[in-house]
């Protein structure tokens, strides 16, 4: 069956190119299974070095009712002027691109580089960064069925020609997170960081804020967020005793605390069960199946060719560095330069989601005791906890105490921006979650740990309700890009859930064993009881991915030698990527492949949350000059970063112009908080 007809702006068709497609990757548990598809099957693209490229279709519908005026750019730049955001994606017709609207006017994107298969045009949001829509096939084993479109946000690079080194893909974790709103947020640091000498790109992945089709799990923000506070509703079972408590004390009380906790856990699982029920229901099952990493990693791959770049330059962070390894693995000749930062455990991650969570805590308790560590060596002017001579185990009691009293008594809020409300034992380890992940946040936390403390609870009730103004039942649609985009809690699930081993995953099917695992994890780390509850949400997952990649993850079971090696990167003290794991990937991939970085004392959740100039050398240098690290380089992080007053502030040594640039960027990229955890547009 051959490809329905193409038109690129309405000036080339483009030819059907036969390809035979015989690889699917189906590695589960050092299993390689290679299924093929057919022995010819119609590709739609157009062929450039050698290689079969997916090329963009144009949209020509309007909104508003304005005239369309279609320019096609072949030249090596761009050079119209786009004021208006106005083309939109069909999401079932199989129309699938960009088309740019223009008006007369001086150009704004001169700067903006052109590429056969996807079209640029300043985006909505921010006329500063462009962006487009990539056609690419829902499934990969049918080629010329249904499509996703996968939007791409760039920051062009402002280097001179002859210096630009091309594309650089980022993301920013989860699974789930945005990498559009991603490159948003902080896309102009990293291209300083990386000197401004590559064009800078941020995707969303399947099911993500606006690629599409949405999996339609939920059909607004509203929905979506309200049943996030059903469960958050129900507190947590018995973490509050694990902080206030002493390990003695708690010994004697296991059997009821135990009984108590699996109660609480049958609650729990309904809302996850209400979630799986209402993609069952509502949701588009064929994006739900098809949402997993290596088909996004498939994905990239299709960005790059489309860019018209032989290999993947990327920067990833948190679940981005599974992502980063999935690619590296499937397609270890296609490797450029990656640089996967704040490591998680791939192996165990796709094959033992309940290992996999229990490793992730590892270090998170030694980023809680570093919070009072440091809150004491400021003292008063920087961290509003501490009075003059305080220690770090007195301000940990003092805490202790105060999550011991709300168990018992809550603090009332009679008014805030959110209105009146009552501040609950649990939504102070909701709070210790979130601040673990980037010490930004830590002087806010801690003076709302002190207001608390004497009977203010506004500044916590606040810090916990971040995000309530999501809750109406409003379109989900009416943004600048008219395309649904809904920031949920449970986006990581259709993601997470096709990527691990469901057999496993069920393995802990009931609450009563549900919930002797998760007060295993809060009994290692303040955080554990959150971490367990969305680590245990692929027990009820009734959807099975159509591709997954399980393995191989080492060479000795059949892992292939990259292009060029992967930096595997590492904080000393990471609440949720601990430093073995990063340990374990870079061994996996072996010495030709890999190469480990630490940054010692690094405090939070990947690079960009505590700044060492020392790293963010070593991150220029690999990108620019491809400079690998020698395995196992360890980088220092300079002081005052950590509760900071004014007679102590972060203040790296700086020798030249490119130092203080390159300082100002990372400690930009510190001020903007956690990697991750972004807002959706």
């Amino acid at each position: 069956m051959g490809c329905p007809e193409k038109q690129l702006l309405g000036a080339f068709a483009a030819p059907d190119d036969h390809a035979a497609v015989t690889e699917r990757i189906f590695d589960v548990q050092g299993r390689t299974e290679t299924a093929r598809f057919g022995d010819s099957v119609p590709k739609c693209g157009f062929t450039r070095m050698g290689k079969s490229e997916r090329q963009a279709r144009p949209y020509d519908y309007l909104r508003l009712g304005l005239s369309l005026l279609v320019v096609t750019a072949t030249s090596a730049y761009v050079g119209f002027s786009i004021t208006t955001w106005f083309f939109e994606l069909f999401h079932g017709s199989g129309a699938g691109s960009v088309a740019s609207i223009v008006s007369t006017g001086p150009s704004k994107s001169s700067r903006v580089p052109s590429s056969p298969g996807i079209f640029w045009s300043p985006c909505p949001d921010d006329s500063e960064t462009f962006c487009s829509y990539l056609s690419v096939p829902l499934d990969y084993a049918d080629p010329a069925g249904a499509e996703a479109s996968i939007a791409l946000r760039m920051i062009p690079s402002s280097a001179p020609l002859k210096d630009q080194l091309g594309y650089v893909l980022i993301n920013p974790g989860g699974p789930g997170g945005s990498g559009h709103a991603f490159a948003l947020r902080r896309g102009k640091e990293i291209s300083t960081v990386l000197k401004h000498r590559y064009h800078v790109i941020g995707f969303d992945p399947r099911g993500v804020n606006l690629t599409g089709p949405n999996n339609d799990c939920f059909e607004n923000q509203g929905d979506a967020s309200r049943l996030q506070k059903d469960f958050e509703a129900l507190g947590l079972p018995d973490q509050t005793a694990v902080l206030a408590k002493g390990q003695t004390e708690r010994q004697g009380d296991d059997k009821d605390r135990h009984g108590r906790t699996s109660r609480w856990q049958t609650h729990a699982d309904a809302v996850t069960k209400a979630v799986d029920q209402s993609c069952r229901q509502n949701g588009n099952h064929a994006v739900l199946e098809t949402s997993s990493t290596a088909t996004v990693a498939r994905d990239m791959k299709s960005i790059i060719e489309a860019l018209g770049q032989e290999k993947l330059v990327y920067w990833g962070f948190s679940y981005g560095t599974i992502l980063g390894a999935t690619f590296a693995a499937m397609f270890p000749d296609l490797v450029g330069r990656l640089w996967l930062d704040g490591v998680s455990d791939s192996q165990t991650y796709t094959n033992d989601i309940w290992a996999w969570g229990r490793s992730g805590m590892n270090n998170s308790q030694g980023v809680w005791s570093s919070f009072f560590r440091a809150c004491a060596e400021s003292g008063p002017k920087g961290c509003a906890l501490a009075e003059k001579g305080s220690t770090a185990q007195e301000l940990e009691e003092k805490v202790r105490k105060l999550i011991l009293d709300l168990n018992t008594e809550p603090v009332i809020v009679g008014a805030s921006k959110y209105g009146p409300g009552v501040v609950r034992a649990a939504q102070v380890h909701y709070k210790i979650w979130t601040a673990l992940y980037a010490p930004k946040s830590w002087p806010v936390f801690a003076q709302a740990l002190d207001d608390l403390i004497k009977g203010n609870g506004t500044k916590l009730y606040e810090l916990a309700n971040e995000g309530n103004d999501q809750l109406a039942r409003t379109d989900s649609s009416d943004n600048l890009f008219h395309r649904k985009s809904i920031d949920s809690f449970w986006s990581s699930s259709p993601i997470m859930c096709s990527d691990t081993d469901p057999a496993v995953a069920k393995t802990l099917w009931d609450a009563t064993s549900m919930a002797s695992y998760a007060q295993s994890i809060a009994d290692i780390s303040p955080s554990g009881a959150h971490w367990a509850q969305w680590v245990g949400a692929c027990r009820f997952w009734s959807f099975k991915a159509r591709e997954v990649y399980r393995g191989h993850w080492t060479v000795e079971k059949g892992l292939k030698k990259t292009s060029h090696p992967v930096v595997f990167f590492s904080m000393e003290f990471d609440p949720v990527t601990p430093e073995i794991s990063a340990r374990k990937m870079a061994d996996g991939f072996g010495k030709d492949s890999a190469t480990l970085v630490i940054q010692r004392d690094g405090l939070g959740h990947c690079s960009s949350v505590h700044p060492s100039l020392c790293t963010a050398k070593l991150i220029r240098n690999y990108f620019i000059n491809g400079t690998v690290p020698e395995d196992g380089t360890e980088c220092g992080t300079e002081d005052g970063f950590l509760f900071p007053h004014t007679e102590k502030k972060w203040q790296p040594k700086i020798d030249s112009v490119d130092d203080r640039e390159l300082a100002d960027a990372i400690y930009a990229l510190g001020m903007k908080g956690a990697v991750g955890m972004e807002d959706l547009i």
